[in-house]
């Protein structure tokens, strides 16, 4: 495990962009077994969690609209691909060769990149968000605390987003 990890949950860790974390009471890098004797939760480590909770809680909720997305233009792009192969057809059964059928049939074919896009990038995020949550629970898994979140999104009228959380600790001997 990267033992940085646990300094940014510490309310004693510091950063600099040449060294990157290390302890503010020994001034050097994290160097311990499992876990820290001087690590300090209190602020730095409840701001992580709701971070980490909110976006991954952002993520979860473009469920919904990334379905309806593929749906709606897997849709388009049948009907686009039907209508042409259809057009060609009656076309060809009155001995006409047109390209309009192919052309008709080949934006089906464009259109399919704006349902599956969507798809992929809510696959990506939700693996990225989901192992970083995942990451943060064994981390704290290790000093015996826990934590239950509440999120409550909260949209003004011009559709900016705000979060208040509800956060309470199980915490067990951290030490």
């Amino acid at each position: 495990m990267n033992l940085a990890q646990h300094c940014k949950l510490c309310d004693y860790s510091q950063y600099d962009i040449e060294k990157g974390f290390f302890c503010g009471i020994t001034q050097s890098k994290p160097d311990f077994k499992n876990k820290c004797a001087e690590i300090k939760f209190d602020e730095k480590y409840k701001q992580l969690i709701r971070d980490i909770n909110i976006e991954h809680h952002l993520v979860k909720s473009t469920k919904a609209l990334t379905i309806g997305n593929l749906i709606v233009f897997l849709l388009i792009a049948i009907a686009f691909m039907v209508a042409g192969y259809w057009y060609g057809t009656m076309a060809w059964d009155k001995g006409i060769v047109a390209t309009v059928p192919f052309i008709i049939g080949g934006i089906g074919f464009l259109v399919l990149p704006m349902a599956t896009g969507p798809v992929n990038k809510y696959k990506r995020d939700m693996a990225v968000a989901k192992e970083k949550k995942e990451r943060l629970d064994r981390l704290l898994g290790v000093y015996n605390i826990s934590y239950e979140i509440e999120i409550t999104v909260r949209k003004d009228l011009h559709g900016n987003k705000e979060f208040d959380t509800k956060l309470e600790f199980t915490r067990k001997h951290y030490r």
